[in-house]
């Protein structure tokens, strides 16, 4: 039963924070997908549902646990290295694409 009456004094603080958020709503849903996104990397949360792993990235966001500059620098970073991976892949193809093919041709003179 204290564990049921914790569990729900913790969302009612969460439902509280989320509502007393000056911020913008839909950039805090943002953020919340995005610390999710790297929680869900670790061994901890890798089994957990989506939903528990959004809640405690909505915990720790609006808990102050999490600044809004280091979520938004460590997902720049993420997608810049994801863009870098796509140019190199996309050079890698287009040097494929570009190299010299051989073709054999058989002919009745080569049987």
């Amino acid at each position: 039963m204290g564990a049921k009456k914790e569990e729900q004094s913790a969302a009612f603080t969460l439902e509280k924070a989320m509502m007393d958020y000056s911020g913008d709503k839909y950039d805090l849903i943002v953020l919340a997908s995005i610390i999710a996104a790297q929680k869900g990397k670790s061994d901890e949360f890798r089994t957990q549902p989506r939903d528990k792993v959004i809640k405690a990235s909505l915990e720790e966001y609006l808990g102050g646990k999490v600044p809004r500059q280091s979520v938004v620098d460590t997902y720049m970073s993420e997608r810049k290295i994801r863009e870098d991976k796509q140019a190199l892949e996309d050079k890698r193809q287009e040097q494929k694409a570009a190299a010299p093919r051989l073709e054999l041709r058989l002919s009745s003179d080569s049987l």
